[in-house]
């Protein structure tokens, strides 16, 4: 009888965070495809999504995004998670190293496609 109950507690803890999501708390997107830096200071851009919004702000491949909204961003998941944490509509801004320099560029985050 302790495994049921064990269960149903389990159970009701792995729904628990899915029953506070609401329909419109959509993940953020830019569009784009990254990997990680070899010294973990940024993540570097592979490919841009055309039409989506990190071409809309003209980010490039071979950028590497420094800080997202001022964070230094080191991890390829935390830089995902930071994205996905955005609302669709929000503003952000991406720290970019490009040819040597440091550049500011403003990202309006969007939906995820249905194709993507």
């Amino acid at each position: 009888m302790k495994s049921i109950c064990f269960s149903i507690v389990a159970l009701g803890l792995a729904l628990w965070p899915a029953a506070t999501i609401r329909a419109d708390d959509e993940p953020g997107f830019i569009g784009v495809q990254i990997k990680a830096t070899p010294d973990n200071d940024g993540v570097i851009i592979v490919m841009v999504f055309k039409d989506s919004p990190a071409h809309e702000a003209e980010l490039q491949a071979e950028d590497v995004i420094k800080k997202f909204d001022g964070k230094d961003v080191t991890t390829v998941q935390g830089f995902v998670q930071s994205v996905r944490d955005s609302k669709p509509g929000q503003k952000v801004k991406l720290t970019v190293l490009r040819n040597g320099q440091d550049k500011e560029i403003e990202v309006k985050i969007g939906k995820k496609p249905d194709d993507q």
